[in-house]
């Protein structure tokens, strides 16, 4: 089941582009999809970064910047209460159900 879906995560991350040594962040409570999302993307050969809860929408993007990274995978609930932009989002949660 966990690697079906580690596979499922680092094919979807292959079909947005993300390539070998790219950064993936995750702003993700401690669920199962953040595991999944954490070995999808080492799977895929790029860099996972995650990103503490306790930030707000300006200290995500500067961070995003700094780290050169285009998506977020985050919840449905970090995506409204953050007000994060949409811009290069791979999924909010949606490719993981």
């Amino acid at each position: 089941m966990l690697g079906s879906e580690v596979n499922r995560f680092a094919n979807t991350l292959v079909q947005h582009g993300v390539r070998k040594g790219e950064r993936v962040f995750s702003l993700l409570e401690r669920v199962p999809e953040l595991y999944i999302a954490a070995f999808g993307t080492l799977k895929n050969g790029s860099v996972f970064s995650p990103l503490f809860s306790a930030l707000g929408p300006e200290p995500i993007k500067t961070r995003m910047t700094i780290g050169e990274s285009k998506p977020l995978i985050t919840s449905e609930a970090f995506y409204r209460r953050k007000s994060l932009p949409a811009a290069g989002s791979i999924a909010r949660n949606a490719c993981l159900s």
